[in-house]
């Protein structure tokens, strides 16, 4: 770090996923598949959100309800690559 460099210290009045006392996980705790699953199957009993070595992990449903929400859907024309060929085409629609 660059002794002219400071770092800024933000304070939130929002609540960390920390401060939730959300249950952890530690994949290393099975040495077999099975005991991984019986400890992540332990810790979404206790909440559907569970903090694991790589972030947080969620339920199979609260994904799948995520995914579903049209919010969270990519905008239509979002991906549209402009080229010379689009350009022109959306010229002529005028």
């Amino acid at each position: 770090m660059n002794p002219r460099q400071t770092a800024t210290l933000i304070r939130s009045s929002c609540p960390s996923v920390f401060d939730a006392r959300l249950p952890t996980i530690g994949h290393g705790d099975g040495q077999h598949p099975d005991e991984a699953h019986a400890v992540i199957r332990e810790a979404h009993r206790t909440a559907p959100i569970a903090i694991g070595p790589h972030g947080p992990e969620l339920t199979y449903e609260l994904v799948r309800t995520t995914l579903r929400d049209p919010r969270f859907r990519v905008p239509q024309g979002m991906l549209l690559v402009l080229s010379p060929q689009t350009i022109e085409m959306q010229i002529r629609r005028k």
